[in-house]
């Protein structure tokens, strides 16, 4: 007997697929574990979402003083944004020549509606882990099968371009790369960001590159400097991350003809809030607060994987200034022993192609607290 004719009542109407679907995330309410175990949050130190650990921009919180009672009792007057994507435009206008932009609530939104025009039941998408879990999730959810290259474990996890150009073919819908990876933080060279997309061009195949930690990265690094070059090319990026708005929820993304019209057709009105659509073209205005950002991280980041490597952890590969990276202890829960220190981190278990043994570290504010917990003692 099948799951769908073991159930009952209206759940014989839900997909086949996801009724035996288990939906694994890496965001967990981490706050309610420590509350259980008597630790307030002001022992705690948080290392785990992707959040810029410096905030937004001095622009960003000035504007928020001006904020009207109309921007929260009416709609907003720009059904589709054409301000904040005509600020989008003139922001990469070194770079490249924007024409179609698809606004949703944080990038992963944004993935979601572009998902909808490639994948279903029966179709595939290619990437490589470990990477952003939940874009495999929703892969999954819409019925597609996902498969990927794995890093290696010996390499660091360092990304092997030549390896995943050997496995695009045209039995692929769709490729996924997020660079700055998630969640080592590691970047993957532009010329080899246009080999993955000239391979996948060739076989028809649409690639997303999700550049949601992009911001860490300089402009001309983007994949958005070959958006008019390769049609089968979709950059998706946020407000969430280098520009410090994740409560805000605003994502964006960008392509050339003839995907553009496509994308006009899996919008929506109202995507953004009308108060977030405001703040982002503020934070767009303030670039010297991106590299003052960069700066920080770089000097933290380099103390912090310095007194690991000195504790004999695994560090993989990654970029000095993005504001994550994964640290590994063999035969170590560290998750569990980094909560016994009362820091919060990303379990390794929750990305696939990593185990309990690793975690995910967000770069602090400072380094001191978390130096000291590495210090505490070999774990185990």
């Amino acid at each position: 007997m099948n799951s769908r004719e073991s159930t009952t009542g209206v759940l014989r109407r839900i997909k086949r697929h996801l009724l035996e679907f288990e939906r694994k995330s890496y965001v967990h309410d981490y706050w309610r574990e420590m509350k259980r175990r008597g630790v307030g949050k002001e022992k705690l130190l948080d290392c785990s979402l992707g959040e810029n650990p410096f905030g937004c921009s001095p622009l960003v919180r000035k504007a928020l003083k001006g904020i009207e009672r109309s921007d929260v009792e009416r709609y907003s007057k720009e059904v589709h944004y054409s301000q904040l994507k005509e600020r989008i435009a003139e922001y990469w206008s070194e770079v490249t020549s924007v024409k179609h932009v698809l606004l949703g609530g944080g990038s992963m939104h944004v993935l979601e509606r572009i998902n909808l025009l490639f994948l279903g039941k029966g179709r595939k998408v290619l990437g490589y882990c470990p990477q952003f879990t939940e874009y495999i999730l929703e892969a999954k959810l819409l019925g597609a099968k996902y498969e990927y290259v794995p890093l290696s474990k010996e390499k660091i996890f360092k990304f092997d371009v030549g390896v995943l150009l050997d496995e695009i073919n045209g039995s692929y819908d769709l490729v996924y790369i997020d660079n700055p990876n998630n969640p080592t933080g590691q970047t993957i060279a532009l010329p080899d960001v246009e080999e993955i997309v000239r391979k996948a061009s060739k076989e028809d195949v649409a690639v997303i590159l999700d550049e949601a930690y992009g911001e860490f990265m300089e402009k001309e690094e983007s994949a958005l400097s070959l958006v008019e070059a390769y049609e089968n090319l979709v950059v998706v990026r946020s407000f969430s991350k280098g520009f410090g708005l994740p409560g805000l929820r605003v994502g964006y993304a960008v392509c050339g003809d003839p995907l553009g019209g496509f994308l006009d057709k899996v919008d929506v009105p109202f995507s953004v809030n009308s108060i977030a659509a405001l703040l982002a073209q503020k934070a767009l205005e303030d670039e010297a607060f991106l590299q003052r950002c960069k700066e920080k991280v770089k000097r933290v980041k380099a103390r912090l994987i310095a007194e690991f490597n000195a504790n004999d952890y695994l560090v993989a590969e990654t970029s000095p200034v993005v504001p994550i990276f994964v640290v590994g202890k063999e035969n170590v829960d560290l998750y569990r022993e980094f909560l016994r220190r009362n820091v919060i981190t990303t379990p390794g278990s929750d990305f696939v192609g990593l185990g309990a043994d690793y975690v995910r570290i967000r770069t602090p504010r400072e380094e001191g607290p978390l130096l000291k917990a590495i210090r505490e003692g070999t774990p185990g």
